[in-house]
């Protein structure tokens, strides 16, 4: 399926783009053929960051002509196995949508599952060159409740528990829970849609990462600390474990955020997904 129809293109000139790209084939003689390179970046704001693919196109001085096409990965792959990478680039010059031969940022949005970006630069005889990047777009289902109880203080209170619910990736095992303190307090809590936080798990269902939208929090893979946090020193990640008691299974998160220099305990959470709807 075309996914071009609401493509939004913003070129850039060559100074802004110095942190970015790259000197192979930027001048004369470096490289004789056209050669794009894709980079990544996340979705502008006021679109759907688990929808919408964004890259920025950096093509040397070799491309004549560049062309752009989206389609599930699967459907590519499938395409390329019958027919061979050259008649995929000739798909995508007939298919796809051409843009300026210039530093580009491109948004695609409304992408849903595991996505095949593809680029196809042509040189001044017509020679096509194919560059791929992935992009998978996330589908999010409701899937039951799950029992917090943590300790963060928001607002000035503190150990608010209960159920919550719970919304999962739909091919994994990657839940959230939006606006958790609203949920668990809403008397004392206002709504903030924007509050996420996310608990990954892995194949033998034990907690193997967390993440939040909460700022500014830096996460560190150990327990019980309380000195100084040094930049570089630690994995930004938080610390978190697995365990049972008489409530049934928990995945921990031990909460930790930096002020200026220091590190401070922001708290705790267990997240009892006994109740979830886990993916097979």
């Amino acid at each position: 399926m075309k996914k071009f129809l609401y493509l939004l293109f913003a070129a850039f000139v060559a100074t802004t783009m110095v942190a970015c790209t790259e000197k192979v084939g930027s001048e004369p003689g470096n490289d004789p053929n056209p050669v794009v390179t894709i980079y990544t970046m996340d979705a502008p704001a006021d679109y759907d960051p688990d929808q919408t693919a964004a890259v920025r196109l950096a093509p040397n001085n070799k491309v004549a002509k560049m062309y752009i096409y989206a389609e599930l990965k699967a459907q590519k792959d499938a395409f390329v196995k019958e027919k061979g990478e050259a008649a995929y680039a000739d798909y995508v010059v007939q298919n796809g949508s051409e843009v300026s031969k210039e530093n580009l940022d491109v948004v695609i949005p409304e992408l849903m599952g595991l996505n095949a970006i593809t680029v196809v630069a042509t040189d001044a005889a017509g020679k096509k060159f194919s560059y791929e990047t992935t992009y998978k777009g996330i589908l999010w289902i409701e899937a039951g409740q799950a029992y917090i109880f943590q300790n963060i203080v928001h607002n000035g209170v503190s150990y608010f528990s209960g159920y919550v619910n719970v919304q999962r990736q739909d091919d994994c095992n990657i839940f959230r829970v939006i606006d958790m303190y609203h949920q668990l307090a809403p008397d004392y809590a206002p709504s903030n849609p924007n509050s996420v936080l996310t608990f990954e798990y892995d194949s033998d269902r034990q907690l193997v990462n967390f993440g939040t939208s909460y700022e500014p929090h830096i996460y560190i893979n150990f327990g019980g600390y309380h000195g100084y946090w040094v930049p570089g020193q630690y994995p930004s990640y938080c610390y978190v474990d697995n365990g049972e008691d008489a409530d049934g299974k928990y995945g921990y998160v031990s909460h930790l955020k930096v002020q200026g220099t220091s590190l401070y305990t922001g708290g705790y959470i267990y997240f009892y997904p006994d109740a979830v709807e886990w993916a097979e």
